[in-house]
């Protein structure tokens, strides 16, 4: 997994730009995706503030091939970063399965991260979509994320705080596998049989023990100091946030004024 926080350039090479068989202007029915995105779908998109919140809906379609820029020096397929400020996202995912994998980064230095995550319904029935490949981070602030329902995968949590919880419907398909120096590995749905976090085509073997290849898995990282980490499904409702004590609010804000100078 890279490295969290700031943007940077990390263009995955499970990424195939050669299929346009979903090339913008072909016209299909994402009755689920909001009618005023719809139409405007994006790919490598970058937003970067200073002192300034960061709040849309984004709909990411791999099959648009990346400016030459991007090609060159590599690129997240959404990437949202504000040195203070909450980041809040709506965020569809769509494109051609040949093309593996979606990278998706959400961090802030100084405030909250808010995510969902949407599943696209197509005549009635959710989207195959590319994997996931998740990244969430922020500093003195909570982590807030909605799943797709069809999320399969590891899910790492950097956090030396208890205050993490998962919705009760997740937390039955989300078992823990290990917790050591800080960091709380889970896995959503059927572990692979290959144990291959990035299994499939594109990597080498990408097979199970009887030679048959896998799904490429999703895969979900959170980060942050003096942070909470909250996950629901996809629809659910938003789990309560998680209050901290007298003492954790004490030293959380002698931090935040050490280094950041802010109070709140």
């Amino acid at each position: 997994m890279v490295n969290l926080g700031k943007p940077d350039v990390d263009l995955s090479s499970e990424q195939d730009i050669s299929d346009t068989s979903t090339l913008p202007g072909k016209q299909e029915d994402y009755g689920s995706v909001p009618p005023k995105i719809r139409d405007a779908r994006n790919n490598y998109l970058c937003v970067s503030k200073k002192g300034a919140a960061i709040e849309g809906q984004y709909f990411i379609d791999l099959s648009i091939p990346p400016p030459a820029l991007h090609i060159l020096s590599g690129a997240k397929n959404l990437s949202l970063y504000t040195t203070s400020g909450a980041v809040t996202a709506d965020v569809w995912v769509t494109g051609n399965n040949r093309l593996k994998r979606v990278s998706l980064k959400l961090s802030s230095d100084n405030g909250h991260v808010c995510a969902k995550i949407h599943d696209i319904f197509y005549n009635g029935e959710s989207e195959r979509r590319p994997s996931l490949d998740i990244e969430l981070w922020a500093n003195y602030g909570d982590v807030s994320l909605s799943l797709p329902r069809c999320f399969r995968g590891p899910i790492a949590i950097r956090s030396h705080h208890e205050r993490v919880a998962f919705s009760s419907e997740l937390e039955k398909r989300t078992p823990l596998l290990s917790d050591v120096d800080g960091v709380r590995v889970y896995f959503v749905g059927d572990r692979p049989r290959s144990w291959r976090w990035r299994g499939g085509v594109s990597e080498e073997g990408g097979k199970d023990a009887s030679g048959s290849l896998e799904e490429p898995l999703d895969e979900l990282s959170v980060g942050g100091r003096h942070t909470s980490v909250r996950i629901n499904w996809d629809g659910e409702s938003e789990l309560t946030p998680m209050r901290q004590n007298k003492w954790e609010n004490f030293c959380m804000g002698n931090v935040r004024f050490f280094t950041s100078g802010r109070v709140n």
